[in-house]
């Protein structure tokens, strides 16, 4: 996991959504400040990365923080 979370961060840094690395914990609205359209960004580039898809409904219900949206491209890795 440690892993995928690198890859995330990396994405979060590339868009400039954050200029540093991410706790776990940190949530995806209210601590890092994604809209919607930022978090289909990211979810673009992890379904292109890890070939992957991520539905809508799970990404506006599910991932609330770091963690969640981790532990959501794993099960959807299988």
């Amino acid at each position: 996991m440690e892993a995928l979370h690198d890859f995330l961060n990396q994405i979060l840094i590339k868009h400039e959504y954050v200029s540093s690395a991410v706790t776990l914990e940190a949530k995806l609205k209210e601590d890092l400040g994604l809209d919607s359209l930022a978090i289909l960004t990211i979810a673009d580039e992890i379904e292109e990365e890890f070939d992957i898809s991520l539905e809508a409904e799970d990404l506006s219900e599910v991932p609330k923080t770091v963690s969640d949206l981790l532990n959501l491209i794993q099960k959807r890795k299988g």
